[in-house]
This record gives C-alpha cells, structure tokens and sequence, in this order.
C-alpha cells in the first residue's frame, strides 16, 4: 500500500525467517536488540480450544506453524533511526557469518 503524504506509516512488524531461531534470539538478546516470537496461531491458542470460532480448528495449518516455530519479530517503532537499524542489521551478519 503507498503511503499518503500526509501520513507517516508505521510498519508495525519486521519480521524474519530462520533456522537457527532461538541461537539468534539468545544472540540479539546479549546485544541489547530485543526480539519477539511471532503469534501462536489462532487455531493453536488456548483460549479457542474447543471453541467454533476458527473453522477446521483441529485441521493442520503447516504454513501457520512453520511461520511460528522460525519466525523473529525484529524491533520495528516509529522512532526507529537508521543508526538503530544498522546495528541490528550488522549483528544479525554477525550471528550469519561468524
């Protein structure tokens, strides 16, 4: 979606894909770079259990689960700088070619 000029988005979510979820996490967390595991999907969650909110709630949602099980959430604000994202950028190399 553009932008309109008279707003200023916010991404809400900045989000990766990797294999080695939680050496990373542990990693970013030793750099001071805070990170988030992505939702539990909805057919997952406890409060819908036995619910009929969610169609095919026992159903197997393979994209949904390998989405949660390696998927980050990176920070992402409104007041995010370059500098901010440069340093998260250069650990995550760090962590990839050490």
């Amino acid at each position: 979606m553009k932008p309109l000029n008279t707003n200023k988005p916010v991404y809400w979510f900045s989000n990766i894909i990797v294999d080695k979820k939680k050496e990373l996490q542990k990693f970013l967390s030793k750099n001071n770079v805070e990170t988030r595991d992505m939702f539990l999907p909805l057919n997952k969650q406890p409060c819908f259990k036995n619910k009929n909110y969610i169609k095919n709630l026992n159903s197997n949602f393979k994209n949904s689960i390998y989405i949660y099980q390696k998927g980050l959430s990176l920070p992402s604000h409104y007041n995010l700088t370059i500098k901010d994202l440069k340093y998260v950028v250069n650990k995550i190399n760090i962590f990839f070619n050490k």
